[in-house]
């Protein structure tokens, strides 16, 4: 039941819908982007093109899945500072995330920029063709970094307002602004990939300035003395600023940690398939980049259910509303299963279709039929495990996130992987086959901390916050 006189949180599937649809939008709005722009590439200028593409994508969506803590703490903590009207934990809340975007951003790019030569050299070894291009595009992808985590950071924020049709319409009119100015830049006009970058960078820059108009302004009205930039929160006198504000940061910082760690996992999973067919050859890594794109397509679209699960589950935690919590559950979990079984569908049905949307090469296409069937059946599993993070971000479990995925890690996709390089075989199939048993691993942990660990959640009811198990 919601606590303090707070109306409770509609859960019906309406609401939920409502909900998602916009997320799903904000989720699924840069991937189908990128999967644009790699389908262009991949007819205008070949798989060399497409390599170095993949080289760079790769190193930006490491660093961005690394700071995925921008995305899923804050959102968790903005949500449940809301829910629990804790308008001076949402002022300290916004500031730290958006002064941390940032600052990441910053050395991110800065740092990579200095080290581009030996980035590219460790991403894609002796390939005199692809090298020069990566290096090239890398420039412009780095510049791109800064707003883009800022425009993270935001689009979490307005998420955890439960503002999601404003971050999801400034996400989508940014991935049509780049869709729209890569294939210009590479199709009539024939600038390079220097040029497209360029202009991804100024458009990412318009969308992060307008994203920070939109956080400041959409604040609840009772917290915009809170969330201002330029000026200190009022004081109520009833606890001491100073150790109030160090307490809620260094849990912030804590929960943070705790989320980078764990994306450094999960980030350096992806790396290490990028590396493992890159070393089979142009053709293979051509191919898992297709796979990639169409796996992660998917994973956003199931995402906007998790969004949810992290929204409304941790406003129903702020409220104390734990009965309430595991309504949500049930039906993001019946909701993201539906539509993996759907997606599994989807793929099979349009497998001719989506393959040769992205490539008419004839080697990179038998590479892409020998991992579709994973490719379907996996669906449903993946759409368990995001809608299942969602859920464990609201309850804050970021710590046992982190414990399982590197468990996950070492004892599991490792071993897969290493196995894979080793005995060769059917080369890509049996790399992705370590990243199927890697994601069947996060679904049973995931179910288990939920499901069957119930007692944290019954001392929260008490307490009235969410549990963290260690």
């Amino acid at each position: 039941m919601a606590s303090g006189g707070e109306q409770a949180l509609d859960q019906s599937l309406s609401a939920i819908l409502k909900l998602s649809a916009p997320a799903i939008v904000n989720n699924v709005a840069a991937p189908l982007a990128a999967a644009l722009q790699l389908a262009v590439l991949g007819h205008e200028h070949g798989s060399a093109a497409v390599a170095a593409y993949t080289i760079v994508n790769a190193v930006i969506s490491f660093v961005v899945n690394v700071c995925n803590f921008l995305i899923v703490v804050v959102m968790a903590r903005v949500a449940h500072a809301l829910g629990a009207r804790d308008w001076r934990a949402l002022g300290r809340t916004v500031r730290a995330a958006l002064g941390t975007a940032l600052a990441v951003g910053l050395l991110a790019s800065a740092g990579l920029n200095i080290a581009s030569r030996s980035v590219v050299d460790l991403m894609y070894p002796e390939r005199q063709t692809v090298r020069p291009l990566a290096l090239a595009y890398l420039s412009p992808a780095l510049a791109r970094l800064p707003p883009l985590m800022l425009l993270k950071a935001e689009s979490s924020i307005l998420c955890g307002y439960q503002h999601v049709r404003s971050a999801s319409l400034l996400n989508l009119a940014l991935a049509l602004v780049d869709a729209a100015a890569f294939c210009v830049a590479l199709g009539p006009l024939d600038l390079g990939l220097v040029s497209a970058g360029t202009a991804l960078a100024a458009s990412c820059t318009v969308a992060a300035t307008i994203g920070l108009v939109l956080v400041l302004t959409s604040a609840p009205t009772d917290a915009k003395p809170h969330t201002s930039l330029c000026t200190c929160p009022p004081r109520d006198g009833s606890a001491s600023p100073h150790d109030e504000r160090t307490i809620s940061l260094c849990e912030l910082a804590y929960d943070s940690i705790n989320v980078l760690l764990r994306s450094v996992l999960l980030s350096g999973s992806v790396l290490a398939l990028n590396a493992a067919a890159a070393a089979q050859g142009t053709a293979v890594l051509a191919a898992h980049a297709v796979v990639l794109q169409l796996w992660m397509i998917t994973s956003y679209v199931v995402d906007g259910f998790a969004d949810v699960g992290t929204m409304l589950g941790s406003r129903l935690l702020g409220q104390a509303d734990v009965a309430g919590f595991r309504r949500l559950c049930t039906k993001l979990a019946v909701l993201g299963t539906a539509c993996g079984v759907v997606a599994s569908f989807g793929l099979g049905y349009g497998e001719y279709a989506l393959s040769h949307a992205f490539t008419e090469d004839a080697e990179t296409l038998l590479h892409l039929k020998s991992v579709w069937p994973l490719l379907c059946l996996l669906q449903p599993c993946n759409a368990l495990v995001f809608v299942y993070d969602g859920l464990l971000y609201a309850t804050q479990s970021f710590a046992y996130l982190r414990n399982a995925l590197f468990v996950g890690v070492v004892c599991v996709f490792a071993p897969g992987l290493a196995a894979a390089v080793a005995w060769g075989g059917d080369g890509l199939l049996n790399v992705w086959e370590a990243k199927a048993a890697l994601n069947v691993w996060r679904a049973c942990t995931a179910l288990v901390r939920i499901h069957l660990l119930a007692s944290p959640w019954e001392r929260a009811q008490s307490s009235g916050s969410p549990m963290r198990l260690l």
